[in-house]
């Protein structure tokens, strides 16, 4: 029978099929798991091997995380050290986020523009940006969330102003509408997308039992509630208004409430006739809120990149609404902002 080398006999039970002994096997799986994870740890290789390294005991010594942790009392210290005995010169120290490299300040101006040094990355792997409960710290390193931080916030602002705008103070302040403005969307459009994957025949029955359907009609039916009573408020209002003009035998228009928003102006255009007012009046906001949102977004990622325009533009507004105040014509006057929206199209 064939001898075989001592590595060999050792991992045999990795690949032999005839092992039945199936309670050992889980157990060596570890043991060589646990055996790789330190090795490699052993054997990792600094990047800066040839600088010297600070710490009160040899490394062989003590373990690397207890050297770690005592860098929390000592950390002044060692950094005092390295400056003292190798002043001007760059020295290693153990601190608890594992070895870090100590520059001499007149390194300051040479990695003042090193592209490999990324402030967000450190943040992001010294605090676990990644692991659940750790998320906020890695935010820094990701771009595409503070575009939608930028996002979110401007679908806010949109949203309440867009609601006074159209619908008098009655719903701006309201949270509830102010949720449902800037949800709606996303959920019908997220159900409509996968409706279609649905036969049009089917479809009208199907819908019932989509999940995606549901929220979409939950949230509009709570809309309706939210608008509804709005509408008919202001309906109240202008006929009590007629029926005093008619008892005062003076114009209506002098004891209606003045209103000038989109509920008044799709009362005048109906001309009492028959309309969904409620549906109206949330298909105006729904696609109101969001275009407008992605342009004012847009408008300000294009000004982050390229912040020379923003003095230029602020001194514009500055000039303009000095000389015409807060008036429909200023807005037609500001030139270089107008191209600058537009340039974001």
């Amino acid at each position: 029978m064939a001898s075989s080398s001592p590595v060999a006999s050792a991992f045999s039970w990795l690949g032999n099929e005839n092992n039945t002994n199936s309670t050992i096997q889980p157990y060596g799986y570890i043991a060589t798991a646990v055996l790789v994870i330190i090795f490699s740890l052993l054997l990792k290789v600094s990047k800066h091997d040839d600088l010297p390294l600070f710490q009160p005991t040899p490394k062989w010594f003590r373990p690397t995380f207890l050297a770690q942790m005592e860098f929390f009392k000592t950390g002044k210290d060692l950094i005092a050290k390295g400056r003292a005995t190798l002043p001007d010169k760059p020295y290693k120290v153990l601190s608890e986020s594992g070895e870090i490299l100590v520059l001499p300040p007149r390194f300051a101006n040479v990695i003042y523009n090193e592209e490999g040094l990324d402030f967000g990355a450190v943040i992001m792997r010294d605090l676990h940006g990644k692991i659940p409960g750790f998320q906020p710290f890695g935010f820094v390193d990701d771009d595409e969330n503070i575009i939608q931080v930028v996002a979110h916030t401007i679908l806010d602002l949109i949203a309440r102003l867009s609601s006074r705008v159209f619908f008098g103070p009655d719903l701006c302040r309201n949270e509830d509408w102010l949720h449902i403005t800037k949800d709606y969307t996303v959920l019908s459009s997220t159900a409509a997308v996968k409706l279609r994957a649905v036969p049009l025949r089917l479809r009208p029955l199907l819908h019932w039992f989509s999940a995606n359907c549901r929220r979409a009609r939950e949230s509009l039916a709570e809309a309706q509630k939210l608008i509804t009573p709005v509408i008919d408020k202001r309906r109240a209002e202008k006929r009590a208004a007629a029926a005093a003009a008619a008892t005062a035998a003076v114009s209506q228009d002098s004891v209606a409430p003045l209103s000038n928003d989109a509920i008044e102006w799709a009362e005048d255009e109906a001309q009492g006739g028959a309309y969904d007012a409620a549906i109206f009046q949330l298909t105006l906001s729904f696609v109101a809120i969001h275009t407008t949102t992605n342009l004012l977004a847009q408008t300000l990622i294009y000004l982050a990149k390229e912040s020379e325009l923003i003095g230029p533009l602020r001194a514009e507004i500055v000039e303009v609404l000095k000389a015409e105040g807060w008036r429909k014509s200023a807005l037609c006057n500001m030139k270089l902002l107008d191209s600058a929206i537009k340039e974001t199209q």
